[in-house]
């Protein structure tokens, strides 16, 4: 919800009216850039500008190599930087794009806010906001577990399809690494990754949740390392071996519904490259231990993750977005 008033663009996201001078703000990208001042702050913003380089947040670091490549371009004849994606860009606007997406739903709740601001708990957070994101344009609804209650271990949140009722608990593992994230140490050389998962996808299915489980795998590796993982059909057997051992019963059911695999390569893309595409493989499990009554609805939080790169340009009624 946005709207142009003497010389400024306003936007309404999830209750809370923010603004910025309109030619600061041709683009919803622009906006984009002025998430992490609006939510996380004007004191947490300040103390990031105060830390030199190299020691201030993730998502901040992010930005400001973002906004360092972009200052170097030509602007086009209408005063616009345009530049090719690189990776710091990527993982911002992603970031900043799942941020804007559960804040205007009403779904980032104070406990998620304070760990994606903690510079140490910010990966599993991002991991957990991509999720909901996926979830909320997949057509569902954010319920969030009553952490309070100590009697039993909660999902990260249950989603509920609004076009057919269904209900699935949603669980988010991402694989923490060295040096990446903000986590401490030396990156790993490439040849020396740790690549099984099997210790992140048992505490996924160790919570015994109420709904049919459905996991987002984060495997944290440079493009060509997950490239042997996610790129092979069938999956490679890494994958089928892992999903083996967790089966349970006689007759071998397996836990999760839906497993998401991801990899977020632009994080290992040197600071003015571009990109790499990003790597998702979905696995549907064929005797899954709890039954879907819709099982369609797997299908569209499929959809959604393959999309989640996917930016809105331009604000809804801009006759530039038919351009």
């Amino acid at each position: 919800m946005t709207a142009v008033f003497r010389g400024f663009r306003f936007i309404a996201i999830y209750g809370q009216l923010y603004y910025a001078r309109e030619h600061q703000a041709r683009y919803f990208t622009d906006i984009l850039l002025r998430m992490l001042q609006w939510v996380f702050g004007r004191e947490w913003w300040d103390a990031q500008l105060a830390k030199p380089r190299g020691q201030r947040h993730t998502a901040f670091e992010w930005r400001a190599k973002a906004m360092i490549y972009m200052n170097k371009q030509p602007k086009s004849e209408d005063g616009i930087y345009v530049a090719k994606m690189t990776g710091p860009m990527l993982a911002y606007y992603t970031f900043a794009y799942d941020l804007f997406v559960v804040k205007d739903n009403g779904r980032l709740d104070a406990r998620l806010l304070e760990r994606l601001k903690h510079p140490d708990r910010f990966q599993g957070a991002r991991h957990e906001l991509l999720a909901e994101a996926t979830c909320i344009r997949a057509g569902f609804d954010i319920e969030h577990e009553n952490e309070a209650d100590g009697s039993t271990r909660h999902a990260e949140f249950t989603a509920v399809h609004r076009a057919t009722g269904q209900r699935v608990s949603v669980e988010a593992k991402s694989k923490h690494r060295p040096g990446m994230y903000g986590q401490p140490g030396e990156r790993e050389p490439v040849g020396s990754h740790y690549l099984p998962v099997h210790k992140l996808l048992k505490d996924a299915i160790s919570k015994n949740t109420e709904h049919p489980l459905v996991v987002f795998l984060e495997l944290n590796l440079p493009w060509a390392v997950a490239a042997r993982l996610l790129s092979m059909h069938p999956p490679h057997p890494l994958l089928h071996k892992t999903l083996d051992r967790l089966r349970v019963g006689e007759v071998k059911l397996d836990p999760m519904s839906l497993l998401i695999v991801t990899n977020h390569a632009e994080v290992y893309t040197p600071d003015e490259d571009q990109a790499n595409t990003r790597q998702l493989l979905s696995m549907i499990p064929q005797r899954p231990l709890k039954q879907m009554s819709h099982p369609i609805a797997l299908q569209y939080i499929h959809r959604a993750a393959q999309l989640s790169a996917n930016i809105p340009q331009h604000f809804p009624q801009d006759p530039r977005q038919s351009s």
